[in-house]
């Protein structure tokens, strides 16, 4: 015992240098013991405060999308079975050249009004999943290879992107702590690294599970895996013989890789012969795809790939993307030059001309063969460029046909012109233009819009889509956000969006604002929502004010925007998307009311029986209805555009700053339904919007109801209903300060007026009434808040 290493973990930190308790975690890792969440050291936890109690959990369903832990090494995440990623394990090598492994998890604190959730490097609370589980889910039928170690994983799925590749956490002495519930039932291969540890952690998940051990040669070195073969040469063809022909127990039972299109291939080579160790041919074959090198230029290669990935794969921006089918619509899958690699060999064989020679080994000269090989990833960063350039590009996906500014609807899925992919077709009906506007009126029958020219605007909310990707695809004009803003709660706002989006036969893309829980703010989410590809996003329920340049600057763009993403920056197109916002009372900036259209609704009122739909389900419900009948309904709104069309396409005035889209819709309003201007009354709400006293009082009627209030009872209305006091009210820590804020806040509001509406079907108006007092009768100044 030399001083200071009296255990093993003391031992550990004085050879180390480090801390004791960074020693413990290292030596932890290293036995693969996972110190469970509730044991955890409370030094590693944030010092409480008054505030903030000290109530920091391990988290077990983490968010869909979160930013990536502070990696400076090579991160491997493990997933949940649908692909959330819920731990990860870094590896990097220190300045001194020693090895060092992290285990990150996710945290959250738990406090009962504030919530954060941050990356720390702890061990993940068993039972712990395993590596790529979320292969499994997408891989029902594939087999299984289980190996150790991330690295080897990662490398043998690359080879053999049809089967899935599986390790677990902790190194072999942890194969106790990880839940291979997955595995059970799947034909099972195991890979051990070659040593006594790793053939034991092996048979243990045998034992239990069934499959077959890998016997490794007698000539390979102590801890030879999967990744030294591969490093040794070892590609798709070798490494599926030797899994064939080494499996113990005498099993001859199914290995689980797929070696289609390898059956005519010469067999590995055996040890100590001449013949050659890789299969060959001499002419170029339909898949085959020729990596660079000699006279194969990238470009060459580049040609190939993009004629071998057909109608699957597009380029946007500098991405590489792929078109997958997400919960029930199509998506906008990215391609990163790592995943290249997969991609490729999943379309076609990948070789490199080599020098031919004689069975005895010897190079005929000027004689030039075809052999397999593998794509790494610089030669895969190579071509992407090259690739993504060869692509056709695309903007987004949608569910229905475009109606072109010629008055013909598209055909085919790929729409050159507009970047748009059409996903799933369907005949649009052929109505008249009256037809039409009955159609369209009619399935609005159950929303209680606040005014006339709020029934204007909604009609305007629902002919936007087929305006932004039928006729004006390539205008680079910018299109508003459209607001949906209610006097109550239950009103439809969310089912209004909803409705829309079942014309078009789309699901929307529902961004929330959070709560503060878990991490990726909403601009974040906002981004990470647009890359998808998916036409309407909707800003689901928002409150307070709504500060976002990116929104802002999204709304006035004319083309290409810079999305920023956990660990890479895509681009999509503004013309791609149509944005709505559901409000749960919110102010906004002035420069981005500019850009919005409001719609105000009413709740209905007690006991209104909404309108059962024959062919609607057993509920009679309006979307069902109009999913059974989508060609029609798309067909009503395309009657609509078309008299525009054949007007040719003129725009009616407008005072909205999106003068040139809120001017075209506005003439179809008003020439072809015959309805109000649509910015009747929007200068109301607009002010609304811009004003946190005025959406103050908004929130007190929809919560205290209609009546007469005096600033002290607008203040204790606000109380007990937990109304949110604006910044400058609030901000006030004198016992009278609240009261005179809020009156010297609404004073200029009513310098030349009596009455403002406020949207959402109220107003406010401004009264004097007599009271005494025991120095004598004064007039005082009350609010009337009640419904427009």
């Amino acid at each position: 015992g030399e001083k200071g290493g009296g255990d093993i973990v003391s031992l550990w930190a004085r050879k180390k240098g480090c801390k004791m308790s960074q020693a413990a975690e290292e030596v932890a890792e290293a036995i693969g013991f996972s110190v469970p969440a509730a044991k955890i050291s409370a030094k590693s936890q944030p010092k409480p405060t008054e505030d903030e109690p000290d109530e920091w959990e391990q988290v077990i369903d983490p968010p869909e999308e979160c930013v990536a832990p502070p990696i400076k090494g090579t991160a491997y995440y493990y997933h949940t079975s649908d692909g959330r990623p819920l731990f990860c394990i870094e590896r990097f090598t220190k300045p001194d050249g020693k090895k060092s492994i992290v285990q990150w998890t996710l945290w959250e604190n738990a406090n009962g009004q504030v919530y954060k959730t941050e990356w720390r490097p702890k061990g993940f609370a068993s039972p712990r999943p395993v590596y790529n589980l979320h292969k499994l889910t997408e891989k029902p039928g594939a087999g299984v290879v289980v190996v150790e170690g991330e690295k080897c994983a990662d490398a043998l799925q690359t080879l053999f992107p049809e089967s899935v590749i599986v390790t677990w956490a902790g190194g072999a002495n942890a194969t106790g702590k990880t839940d291979f519930e997955p595995l059970r039932g799947r034909t099972l291969l195991f890979w051990p690294d070659n040593d006594d540890a790793g053939k034991k952690a092996m048979a243990d998940i045998v034992a239990r599970y069934g499959g077959k051990v890998v016997e490794i040669p007698d000539d390979k070195p102590k801890g030879w895996d999967v990744a030294d073969a591969i490093a040794e040469g070892w590609g798709r063809l070798e490494i599926a013989e030797f899994l064939k022909s080494a499996t113990s127990h005498g099993n001859p039972g199914p290995v689980p890789l797929d070696l289609a299109g390898t059956a005519t291939l010469i067999p590995v080579k055996p040890s100590g012969s001449d013949v050659p160790p890789v299969p060959e041919h001499d002419t170029e074959r339909p898949n085959d795809i020729i990596l660079p090198g000699g006279a194969q230029s990238i470009s060459d290669t580049a040609r190939k790939i993009v004629k071998l990935m057909a109608a699957k794969y597009y380029g946007r921006g500098l991405e590489l993307l792929r078109v997958k089918r997400g919960l029930s619509v199509l998506e906008l899958e990215p391609i990163s030059e790592r995943r290249l690699c997969s991609e490729v060999e999943s379309i076609g064989k990948v070789v490199q001309w080599a020098k031919k020679k004689t069975p005895e080994g010897k190079v005929i000269q000027g004689e030039y063969i075809l052999v397999p090989t593998i794509m790494g990833a610089g030669t895969a960063g190579t071509l992407l460029p090259a690739v993504v350039e060869g692509l056709p590009k695309i903007r987004g996906v949608v569910n229905f046909p475009r109606l072109r500014a010629d008055g013909t609807v598209q055909t085919g899925e790929f729409d050159v012109e507009s970047g748009l992919l059409c996903a799933k077709s369907v005949e649009v009906e052929q109505l008249t233009c009256t037809d039409g506007v009955k159609a369209l009126t009619e399935i609005l029958r159950d929303f209680d819009p606040a005014t006339p020219a709020d029934t204007s605007r909604i009609m305007a909310a629902v002919l936007a889509p087929a305006l932004r990707f039928g006729p004006w695809a390539n205008e680079r004009v910018p299109f508003p956000l459209f607001q949906i803003q209610a006097d109550d709660s239950q009103t439809g706002k969310g089912y209004l969006v909803d409705t829309i989006a079942a014309i078009y036969g789309e699901t929307v893309e529902k961004v929330t604002q959070g709560d503060g829980r878990g991490v990726g703010g909403f601009e974040e989410k906002v981004h990470t929502a647009l890359a998808k590809g998916k036409p309407l996003v909707s800003f689901d329920n928002l409150r307070g004010k709504i500060e976002s340049t990116f929104l802002e600057s999204f709304v006035t763009a004319g083309g290409p925007v810079t999305l920023r993403i956990v660990g890479r920056t895509a681009e999509t197109d503004s013309r791609a998307h149509i944005f709505y916002l559901t409000d749960n009372g919110i102010t906004m900036t002035t420069d981005l009311m500019n850009r919005v259209l409001s719609v105000s609704l009413k709740k209905q009122t007690a006991g209104y029986q909404w309108h059962k739909w024959a062919d609607g389900g057993p509920s009679g419900d309006l979307q069902a209805h109009i999913a059974k009948r989508r060609p029609y309904y798309l067909g009503a709104v395309y009657a609509v555009l078309r008299a525009w069309i054949t007007a040719g396409m003129p725009t009616a005035d407008t005072r909205h700053h999106q003068r040139h889209v809120v001017g075209a819709l506005n003439w179809m309003i008003k020439e072809v339904f015959h309805w109000p201007d649509v910015m009747d009354g929007h200068e109301a709400m607009r002010e609304r919007q811009t004003s946190p006293v005025l959406a103050f009082l908004v929130e007190v009627a929809k919560s205290a109801g209609a009546g007469d209030y005096s600033a002290t009872e607008l203040l204790e209305a606000a109380t007990e209903h937990d109304v949110q006091l604006p910044q400058a009210i609030a901000s006030r820590k004198d016992v009278a300060g609240p009261k005179k804020q809020l009156g010297l806040s609404l004073k200029p509001i009513f310098k030349t007026r009596s009455r403002v509406p406020l949207g959402g079907g109220w107003s406010v108006e401004r009264l004097s009434k007599p009271t005494n007092y025991p120095h004598g009768p004064q007039e005082v100044s009350v609010y009337r808040l009640g419904t427009e």
